[in-house]
């Protein structure tokens, strides 16, 4: 009986492959992940998802709505700088301040609701 002939492949060998491929993925952009840019216009915002601490993002004046974000323990908070990215607390996002918000879910609302994975100031 003839068969296709398999190499059989250590799972060390596995293992370094797949570290090499997720080390190449850095936190700065999750993929798949939905983002917002624009500015913190309010802050300590209670809204039905949840309690404060939150942030509320629009992108622009015009912007009628925006998107109030909870900002929870497991939130990733940090500053953009000229050699990467460093660490940031709750409060540094103070009103006025340029950020980029990542979330994977985004209640469709006025405004917007949801639970922030990243929040990077720019």
């Amino acid at each position: 009986m003839k068969g296709l002939m398999v190499r059989p492949i250590s799972y060390a060998f596995l293992l370094l492959g797949l570290s090499v491929v997720t080390a190449c993925k850095f936190a700065s952009e999750p993929d798949g992940d939905w983002f917002i840019s624009g500015s913190v216009v309010a802050r300590e915002i209670p809204i039905s998802i949840g309690r404060p601490p939150s942030i509320h993002v629009k992108q622009d004046a015009a912007d009628a709505c925006g998107i109030i974000f909870l900002v929870r323990p497991s939130t990733e908070i940090r500053r953009r700088t000229n050699s990467g990215a460093v660490r940031a607390t709750y409060a540094e996002l103070v009103l006025a301040t340029k950020v980029r918000v990542w979330a994977r879910l985004v209640l469709e609302s006025c405004p917007g609701q949801s639970s922030a994975e990243i929040v990077e100031i720019q």
